[in-house]
């Protein structure tokens, strides 16, 4: 035993410095962030530092105490440092081992616990936020005019209802689909004594969702309306159109474009909302609809192959109604939390909407088809992506020219919005719409868009990819506006 102190406890003295340090790292812990969705950012560095100096030190303590209490063992040994060199290594890979499995649990604690925060969140955001961006959901107590706001399209549609309303069957049947004869289409319109469009958004380049009310033997209905226009500003006509009824004042409805088909909802009233990975991939694909309603930019990473893809904030402004009645309707978003408010909106719409349980994620992870990646912190790995700043930081970049574009929604944006920034908040816009937004930001901007939580914080990034698209320099984001 003598002879075991004699050894040990001078090598132990030599190398204290050794311990010093890591024992400083465990007496000064650093907590690990995590950032909005959906790229989990988890210190690994300064974590695994920490985890393996606490395992070192205890290891290297537990391997001393066996030492002095089997002091008989080793003195049966005679070269002392030889046994050191063999229980080194074992102490440092027990202790990155150890470091290794912690970090790595409480890094998928920390998602878990993220992932509840921002489903809750984005559900109770959309339930607030969906009935006032549903276009269509209520009538205006006004109906839309001609007007120098309106686009060459939409003061065209507003005319072809305007002849439709005082009739002029013949003019509007001269730029509609031409898909029937005259007699057929002036049998259609020909009682009409009112059209009035109560809203019109545009979706698109060329494509229009609208509500329009026409007045017919005294009754009056409306219908929901998404039409594409297609020619020159001087030749336009309806290159197609889909309507479906919003309110029905008379069981017989005339308009040209109203499904006749059956409604595969009413059919199958006990059909569940929700559907499993396993009964999504015994599914024939042929005979249901697959709605992705994620954002361009989740997309164009990865989607399944025979899906159409239609953002929900489309969705909100009337293109739900070109979705089809007469199937199933399966909805897929990254984890199920949207694609269930997307089914439960499109359901109140007569839709048999489902939603894919675990979400386009889950169905990767199950071993589902797929085209493609699915992590979008994988494919958006930069720092830039993940990169937030503080307030002190971004008062000093907006003096140095740095343009702040805020994320959130409008209200919250009026009430709470720091000088100078802009607001694009493309959760609830419509495709058309964010690219006017984006359109209108200085040309090569040096931007840091603004967030005050997960959802929105999310959004801020799809924001900064799409304004690299057009050759912004997007720096990262700004979580904390409400300390500016």
């Amino acid at each position: 035993m003598l002879k075991y102190k004699k050894h040990i406890t001078p090598y132990m003295k030599k190398n204290t410095w050794l311990i010093l340090p890591l024992i400083l790292l465990v007496a000064t812990p650093r907590l690990a962030q995590a950032i909005p969705p959906p790229d989990f950012l988890f210190n690994f560095a300064s974590q695994f530092a920490q985890f393996f100096s606490f395992f070192f030190i205890a290891s290297t303590a537990i391997f001393s105490v066996l030492l002095r209490q089997s002091g008989f063992v080793f003195s049966k040994i005679r070269e002392y440092k030889k046994t050191i060199f063999v229980f080194t290594p074992i102490i440092l890979v027990l202790s990155a081992g150890g470091a290794y499995f912690i970090n790595d649990y409480l890094k998928t604690k920390a998602e878990l616990a993220f992932q509840q925060s921002f489903e809750k969140e984005v559900s109770t955001d959309i339930k607030e936020n969906i009935n006032k961006y549903d276009t269509l959901a209520e009538p205006p107590q006004n109906s839309v005019t001609p007007t120098e706001t309106l686009d060459p399209m939409q003061n065209f549609i507003l005319s072809y209802y305007q002849n439709l309303g005082t009739g002029n069957i013949q003019e509007a049947y001269d730029v509609s689909k031409k898909n029937v004869s005259y007699e057929t289409y002036l049998s259609w319109y020909e009682n009409v004594t009112s059209a009035e469009i109560e809203q019109i958004e545009k979706l698109d380049e060329n494509k229009y969702s609208l509500s329009v009310a026409l007045t017919e033997n005294g009754q009056t209905t409306r219908y929901a309306v998404i039409m594409t226009i297609a020619g020159q500003s001087d030749s336009l006509r309806i290159e197609d159109s889909t309507v479906r009824t919003l309110s029905v004042d008379t069981p017989d409805t005339t308009i040209e474009e109203t499904n006749s088909t059956g409604n595969f909802l009413s059919d199958h009233p006990n059909l569940s909302t929700s559907i499993t990975n396993e009964e999504f991939q015994s599914k024939d694909k042929n005979k249901v609809y697959i709605l992705d309603a994620r954002e361009d930019e989740e997309y164009e990473i990865g989607f399944f192959t025979g899906g159409t893809h239609i953002r929900f904030a489309d969705l909100l402004a009337g293109s739900w109604v070109g979705l089809p009645t007469d199937k199933e309707v399966i909805v897929l978003c990254w984890s199920g939390i949207r694609g269930q408010e997307v089914a439960e909106f499109l359901r109140g719409k007569g839709i048999a909407a489902r939603y894919l349980e675990e979400g386009a994620d889950g169905w990767v992870n199950f071993g589902g088809a797929w085209n493609g990646e699915i992590l979008f912190s994988k494919v958006y790995s930069e720092e830039r992506y993940t990169k937030t700043f503080t307030t002190k930081e971004v008062q000093k970049l907006i003096n140095d020219g740095v343009l702040l574009v805020d994320a959130r929604d409008p209200d919250i944006y009026v009430k709470n919005q720091i000088a100078g920034s802009i607001n694009i908040a493309p959760m609830f816009a419509p495709t058309a719409e964010l690219q006017k937004l984006i359109l209108e930001v200085p040309a090569n901007s040096t931007v840091v868009t603004v967030c005050d939580s997960y959802l929105s914080c999310f959004y801020a990034k799809i924001i900064g990819i799409k304004l690299e698209k057009y050759e912004h320099e997007f720096l990262g984001r700004y979580t904390a506006p409400y300390e500016y």
